[in-house]
């Protein structure tokens, strides 16, 4: 049983980049480029089964959520901005302890880890863009 919470920022290219930046191949294409991170906490409880002990293990810790990522719009000719989105995401999650999996080993020196790749598909809804007269995503 596991429960958590966290909290994550990112900061896009697109977000640094003016009109002459858009008018370039490369800069369009990369400027959903993004990087992020945040903070969060998960509860486990886990029974736990070995060959000589069982129990149930409870365990609270901080971890901090790190990715990297690009959101890819798919633009038709007739629009001059896309809804649509692909997003490719990395994020690696890394723990402060090493309960997380429900498995603390004392004799372990690293905290627990892991990472995920992920493709989405996004939909933005309403207007987009603070002015859309000067902005193209």
């Amino acid at each position: 049983n596991y429960k958590t919470i966290a909290f994550n920022g990112r900061m896009q290219l697109g977000q640094f980049l003016n009109d002459d930046h858009l008018d370039s191949f490369i800069w369009r294409n990369l400027k959903g480029f993004y990087i992020g991170a945040g903070l969060g906490a998960i509860e486990n409880k886990v029974d736990i089964t070995f060959s000589k002990t069982s129990g149930r293990f409870k365990n609270k810790e901080i971890f901090m959520p790190v990715n990297v990522g690009l959101n890819i719009n798919i633009q038709r000719k007739w629009q001059e901005y896309s809804r649509i989105m692909v997003n490719v995401n990395y994020q690696t999650v890394v723990s402060f302890e090493d309960g997380m999996d429900g498995d603390y080993d004392l004799k372990s020196n690293s905290n627990d880890r892991y990472s995920f790749l992920s493709l989405g598909l996004r939909y933005n809804f309403g207007s987009i863009g603070l002015d859309q007269s000067k902005r193209r995503l």
